[in-house]
């Protein structure tokens, strides 16, 4: 499945719980918001505010690119 970074920047706004700064912090912790989205689970809770409750919503996001496709072709 090919993701582009807009698109990815876009899936983890759309994931619950994580908010603009966790975000941020995903984002330059894993070098992209691509890469924090396939970041193995002990990188992700290096990061100050990312938590074990946050690991289900972030390593759920496949089922968001499905909206998110259907929504760039409207």
């Amino acid at each position: 499945m090919t993701l582009t970074s807009q698109q990815a920047v876009l899936l983890l706004c759309c994931i619950p719980n994580l908010g603009p700064r966790r975000i941020k912090k995903l984002i330059d912790h894993c070098n992209g918001a691509i890469n924090a989205l396939e970041a193995p689970i002990d990188k992700l809770l290096e990061i100050n505010g990312i938590d074990p409750s946050h690991l289900k919503h972030i390593r759920s996001w496949k089922p968001y690119l499905a909206d998110l496709k259907k929504r760039e072709k409207e």
